[in-house]
């Protein structure tokens, strides 16, 4: 399974809760960007996996729009989703050829981290909007197929 994983857009800093943080105007833009890359190049997803939180829904449901693809919430990626528990239940959607997941930082680092093998996320940066495309190669073992930040999207 191929699995693309990208962090929520840029967010308003305040709002009456941590998940009712919406997107900025600029995360609107990002989100826009990243749908549009995606769909430019072609990227058809089976599944959009988004953490329940405003703001990443909001990411997700602007790509999916470009994908032509509908977004299904994870309540497991919320934030502070554990890298195992999301290696678990992505293994509900080894059918799929190429999931998409947004999500949150520091989270996304720490899977990707634990799926490339690397002793810690201090040499990733995850900046909002970035995206990560990576082949499951096993449970808990993939391999970096790309990296792209938004601001070259």
């Amino acid at each position: 399974m191929e699995l693309l994983l990208l962090r929520h857009a840029e967010a308003e800093d305040h709002a009456p809760t941590d998940h009712l943080r919406r997107l900025t105007e600029k995360g609107q833009r990002q989100a826009e960007s990243v749908g549009e890359y995606l769909s430019e190049h072609g990227v058809k997803v089976d599944v959009v996996l988004s953490s329940p939180a405003l703001r990443t829904m909001e990411t997700a449901e602007i790509v999916a729009k470009r994908l032509k693809a509908t977004v299904t919430p994870a309540t497991w990626a919320l934030p502070g989703m554990s890298a195992n528990a999301a290696i678990e239940s992505l293994e509900d959607f080894q059918h799929c050829k190429r999931v998409l997941l947004v999500g949150h930082q520091p989270d996304i680092g720490m899977l990707i981290t634990k799926l490339l093998g690397l002793y810690n996320d201090r040499s990733l940066h995850v900046r909002k909007a970035s995206l990560f495309h990576l082949s499951l190669v096993s449970r808990g073992e993939a391999v970096l197929e790309a990296f792209v930040p938004c601001k070259l999207m």
